[in-house]
This record gives C-alpha cells, sequence and structure tokens, in this order.
C-alpha cells in the first residue's frame, strides 16, 4: 500500500508540523524582505520615470513655444485686399507702412494652333460616314413641334437640310462649310419667335449631334433668330485613337516631338489626343495643353509667369505631331512680368503674383492693379495668447 502517514506529535507529544511551519516562515523571511524591497524599488522607478517624462513634456513645449518669440508675434494688414494680399513669412519682419502700387500683373504665355486642326464633315455622304465628331443614332428629332425622321445609313448632311426646309417647321438650316458649322434661323425676316429644339419624344440624337444643344440663339442681319453648331461638325474626338482622326494636314506619325526642349513620344496606333496632353500636362515641359472644341484648335499656356515664348518643336523630333496641329507656326501672345512700386519708388518687375523680396520678411500677393496701404506690426492679441499658452503648459 503506497501513501504519505503523518503521525505528528503523536509519539513524541510535539506538535511537529506547527513547529516545521514556523521554520519555514522564519527561513522565507529574508525572501519576504527581498521582495518587499523590489516592490519599493519598482515603485520609485515609476516614479522617476513619470518624473522625467513630465520634464520632457515640459522641454518640449518651452522649445515649441521658444522663449525667444513669446513676446514677437506680427500681423499685416491691406487696405485693399482685393488688390494686394499680405502676410507675416518669417520671424523677423521690418515693421511699418508701405504703400504698394501694382502697375501690372504678371501672367503666361499663351499659345494656340495657328488653325482648325480637324477637316471640315462631307455634307454629300451618308450621316455616319461624313465625319461627324458624334454618331448620330437612327429615329427622330424635333424643330418648333415639326418632327423628323432621320437615318444615318442612308441620309446626308444636305439630306437633312432639305427636309428641314421644306418642312413646315418655319426655320432655314444651311451649312457653311469654312466653319464646318450648320445654321438654323427663322424663315421669315424679322421674325424674332425663339426656336425650339427637340421634345420629349425624340429617339435621334440629331439636334445633339449637330451641335445646336444649348446653342446661344441671336438676332441676325434679317432681323430673325438664328443659331448656329456651338463647335466644328468635325471637331477632334479626344478619345479616339490618332490615326483614326479626319485632320487637315494629314495623318500623324509616330515618334517624338519637343516642347520647351522635353520630348513627348506618342504611338497613333495606340494614343488618343487626350492621351498625349495628358502626356504633355505630366512632363517637364512647362505647360498646360488642352483642346478647344469650339475653336478645334490645341492651347498651351505656360505654367511659369512671364514673356518666354513657348518653343515648339526641336531638331530630333521624329514626329510630324507639331505640325499637323498648327503649332509649327503658333499663334503666340507673350506673357509679362509683374510690376509695381512701394512707397512711390522706382519700378520693380517680378515673374510672379507672389513676391517674397519687396519688403522684407513679408510675402505679397498681387490680385489686381491699383493701390494699396500694408502695415506690418506687433500682433499685441497674439503675444498674450503665446503666454497663456506658456503658463498653462508650464502649470
Amino acid at each position: 500500500m503506497s501513501g504519505t502517514f503523518n503521525i505528528g506529535g503523536l509519539v513524541s507529544g510535539l506538535d511537529t508540523n506547527t513547529i516545521i511551519n514556523q521554520l519555514i516562515q522564519i527561513e522565507r523571511q529574508p525572501i519576504t524582505r527581498l521582495q518587499q524591497r523590489v516592490t519599493q524599488l519598482q515603485s520609485q522607478r515609476t516614479a522617476i520615470q513619470n518624473v522625467r517624462t513630465a520634464l520632457t513634456t515640459l522641454r518640449n513645449r518651452l522649445q515649441d513655444f521658444n522663449l525667444n518669440n513669446i513676446f514677437t508675434a506680427f500681423k499685416s494688414t491691406s487696405s485693399e485686399t482685393s488688390v494686394v494680399q499680405a502676410s507675416v513669412s518669417d520671424s523677423n519682419p521690418v515693421l511699418g507702412t508701405y504703400q504698394v502700387e501694382v502697375i501690372q500683373l504678371a501672367s503666361a504665355t499663351v499659345a494656340n494652333s495657328s488653325g482648325r486642326v480637324s477637316s471640315a464633315i462631307d455634307p454629300n455622304v451618308a450621316l455616319e460616314n461624313s465625319g461627324l465628331t458624334t454618331t448620330v443614332q437612327s429615329g427622330t428629332f424635333t424643330i418648333n413641334g415639326v418632327g423628323f425622321n432621320v437615318d444615318p445609313a442612308t441620309q446626308s448632311l444636305n439630306d437633312v437640310i432639305s427636309m428641314i426646309n421644306s418642312s413646315s417647321a418655319g426655320v432655314t438650316a444651311t451649312y457653311n462649310a469654312s466653319e464646318d458649322r450648320i445654321y438654323l434661323q427663322n424663315t421669315t425676316a424679322g421674325d424674332t419667335t425663339r426656336i425650339v429644339l427637340g421634345s420629349s419624344n425624340d429617339t435621334s440624337n440629331l439636334i445633339s449631334a449637330l451641335g445646336w444643344t444649348n446653342a446661344v440663339q441671336y438676332t441676325n442681319g434679317s432681323g430673325s433668330t438664328e443659331l448656329k453648331s456651338r463647335q466644328p461638325l468635325g471637331a477632334i474626338n479626344t478619345t479616339v485613337k490618332l490615326e483614326d482622326l479626319n485632320l487637315q494636314n494629314g495623318a500623324i506619325t509616330g515618334g517624338s516631338f519637343s516642347i520647351n526642349g522635353f520630348s513627348i513620344t506618342i504611338d497613333p496606333s495606340a494614343d488618343t489626343l487626350a492621351d498625349v496632353i495628358s502626356r504633355i500636362n505630366a512632363s517637364d515641359a512647362g505647360v498646360t495643353a488642352s483642346y478647344d472644341s469650339t475653336t478645334d484648335t490645341l492651347r498651351f499656356v505656360s505654367k511659369d509667369m512671364g514673356s518666354r515664348l513657348i518653343r515648339f518643336g526641336g531638331p530630333s523630333d521624329t514626329s510630324n505631331f507639331l505640325s499637323v496641329m498648327n503649332l509649327t507656326s503658333a499663334t503666340q501672345t507673350a506673357g509679362s512680368d509683374a510690376t509695381f512700386k512701394i512707397n512711390g519708388g522706382a519700378e520693380q518687375t517680378r515673374n510672379s503674383n507672389v513676391v517674397t523680396d519687396a519688403i522684407t520678411g513679408t510675402t505679397l500677393t498681387f490680385l489686381k492693379t491699383g493701390t494699396s496701404t500694408v502695415t506690418i506690426d506687433t500682433d499685441e492679441n497674439a503675444v498674450v495668447q503665446n503666454i497663456q499658452n506658456f503658463l498653462t503648459a508650464f502649470n
């Protein structure tokens, strides 16, 4: 039989269990004292860490406040904020009152294609093959409440014009080939009644495809209401591949061209005009490009102000993109430098409307020509707030 048999003090008459427990407790006293000391030291360490953290926080806040600058806060005011805006730009501005006269704002150079880039549509072939920017859907359209049916697979623009002119809609349509726009006017001279285009029952988009939607209606030379296409009918669709565009100067070849000395590479079989424009704008050419469908031209604006012209092309160009887009002979309007005077002194110029070095420690932003009084002074309210913030952090 296994197990433990404890007779305690039955034989000897002594309570051995109590004696043994007391001896064990006596032996454990040094360990207990050490454990208590460890707990005490840990508490002291925590307290020291808390003090250190508090001191570090105070030191950081003192650095944030920078005692040297607690009592130095400044403000700027402009009597004509529509002309000049002023802001203190460093910790040591020159205080005073300044008369700032803006004589001329800085502007950027703008360049445009020297002429339209797309070819005019062919009014004698079926609409679907005519070169219209927008694909015409078959169906019905309405003018002055009179409905018409159109089939782009069989009808040409001239067919549509004849259909409108022979109707009872009371309007006359004409196509201007040099402008590549279609005009619509009240047939009766002197009739200024507004022309009503479309209805909720229309199933064809012809009115939109002809650029009549939201077109301005005006009184023409015969005193009648007239409107015209808002853009050339064959204007570029910027989402169509370059090789599929119908352009006046022929097809675009692949390769590279340069603007301001920076090269742009294109692939007409893969790139659209939107792709090329995006690539130009993301490059270091320093210009922002866009296509204006109303004038059917490309437009470039220098990102920097000043009179420097935009340079189109270079000796290493392998693509004819610039010539096809009428940019090698682009029409350019040179930008200008900002011209101004401080306190009636000599004229100064900068190539930006944001000037940081005319008044020490102050940035001037020119918004329009005119004169404004700019005052740089100590900001007492800010000083008081700085002191309050410091005391709050210290406490």
